[in-house]
Formats: C-alpha cells, structure tokens, sequence
C-alpha cells in the first residue's frame, strides 16, 4: 500500500509551495538565461482565491513532495 496521500493544498502550505516553484524555476533557467531573480510563475494567492482552481498536493506522512 502506498503511503502517498493526494488532497486539496491550503495556504499553509504556501511556503513549500513557493520552494517547489523556485525549484522549477532554477532549473529551467540553466536552458533559459532571460529567467532572471526574482522569477515568479504562479499567483498562488489567485488561484488560492478562485472558485474555478484547485491545487493538489501530494503528501509522504508529513511532508510534501510534489504538488499540482
């Protein structure tokens, strides 16, 4: 049995969310050099705020490890 959980990503979770996107973030810029500091993809606040958007993450016990 897998102990990945998936559920519905709260603003709690913002900081690692934000690690997770700078993560993405430097990693494509070793093949885009026009991604300067600082680089932001996502309004999370936005998509928090919106009916239409849910953020999914997924868990290992207590820690996070991927969302989307």
């Amino acid at each position: 049995m897998s102990d990945i959980i998936y559920r519905s990503g709260t603003r709690e979770d913002l900081p690692i969310l934000l690690q997770f996107e700078q993560a993405i973030i430097s990693f494509e810029r070793e093949f885009d050099k026009n991604l300067k500091a600082p680089c932001v993809y996502y309004d999370f606040e936005g998509l928090f705020s919106s009916p239409d958007t849910k953020i999914i993450v997924a868990q290992h016990h207590s820690k996070l490890i991927g969302s989307g």
